[in-house]
C-alpha cells in the first residue's frame, strides 16, 4: 500500500517490503523485492546484497539492538 501511496517512486519501498516478507516467512517474495530494490540502485549497496543473502538462506533480517549500559539501568532502579 505503502508503494501505491507514494506512485511507487520510492525504491527503498522494495527493500522494507522485502524485509516484510521475510519477517512472515515469505522468503521467494523477499529475495524478489530484494532484488527489485538492488537492481533499482544506480550503485552497489553492499548493505542490501547481505539482507539477499540472509532471504536465500531463508533467514530473516532484524536491525541489530542497541546495546544498553547495564550500570545506567542498576543505577536508576537503585535511586
Amino acid at each position: 500500500k505503502a508503494r501505491t501511496l507514494r506512485g511507487g517512486k520510492n525504491p527503498s519501498d522494495f527493500d522494507t517490503l522485502a524485509a516484510a516478507c521475510a519477517e512472515a516467512g515469505n522468503f521467494a517474495d523477499a529475495i524478489t523485492y530484494e532484488n527489485h530494490y538492488l537492481d533499482s540502485l544506480p550503485d552497489k549497496d553492499e548493505d542490501a546484497t547481505w539482507r539477499l543473502n540472509l532471504y536465500e538462506q531463508r533467514k530473516p533480517y532484524h536491525e541489530p539492538q542497541k546495546k544498553t549500559d547495564s550500570s545506567l539501568i542498576t543505577s536508576t532502579l537503585d535511586q
